[in-house]
């Protein structure tokens, strides 16, 4: 199953900004703004989780110049997940991977980031963008 246009188009929307982010961005900057485009399930306090600060925002601020912006999308696959976080980050809904193309192909295969999408909303959040 794929995800409806709208969907697609806001992914893409999102993806472009992430990569704006990180592409643009010193490291602790991006930290700072990518808030706003990822899961609340990974902000502790306002900030990243310190792990996700520490290992898969690390590698996507590092790797990040190696993609093409705007991006593009080669693939898109559902994933089996139907829900996200615990407690009060807990949200029912759907996962999409969004695999991104590399400005060159030398430098390996487009790498997937997870996208949540709530159930009944278009409008989703970066749950996973360690692939970059």
């Amino acid at each position: 199953m794929q995800p409806n246009r709208l969907q697609e188009q806001n992914a893409t929307a999102l993806l472009n900004e992430l990569l704006e982010i990180l592409q643009n961005s010193s490291y602790d900057e991006g930290a700072l703004k990518i808030v706003n485009i990822i899961h609340k399930s990974l902000i502790r306090d306002g900030v990243l989780d310190r792990n996700i600060y520490l290992y898969s925002y690390k590698k996507a601020h590092q790797n990040a110049l190696r993609y093409r912006y705007p991006v593009e999308i080669t693939r898109i696959a559902k994933k089996s997940l139907e829900h996200i976080g615990v407690f009060e980050s807990y949200e029912e809904g759907s996962h999409y991977q969004f695999w991104i193309a590399k400005k060159d192909q030398a430098d390996g295969l487009a790498a997937p980031v997870t996208i949540f999408f709530k159930e009944n909303l278009n409008v989703g959040k970066i749950s996973y963008m360690g692939s970059l």
